[in-house]
């Protein structure tokens, strides 16, 4: 099993929650290593949450107002 891939994403990110940004990043990156057969990186990424407990931002992507914009 791979352990480890690379992709050109193509986008750029703005925000001002770094939580609630890492968190949309986590996703990607955890949807593209599951395309390419590789294991999930949510368990190694616990510091997000974290983040979130500590008061420093939003980890509950239910929470996240995530506008994608195409141009």
């Amino acid at each position: 099993m791979k352990t480890w891939t690379m992709w050109n994403e193509e986008r750029l990110f703005f925000g001002t929650d770094p939580v609630a940004i890492d968190r949309i990043g986590l996703e990607i990156i955890d949807r593209k290593r599951k395309e390419n057969n590789c294991v999930s990186v949510f368990q190694k990424a616990k510091h997000i949450a974290t983040a979130e407990k500590k008061g420093l931002g939003v980890y509950d992507k239910n929470n996240i107002d995530f506008i994608e914009l195409n141009v």
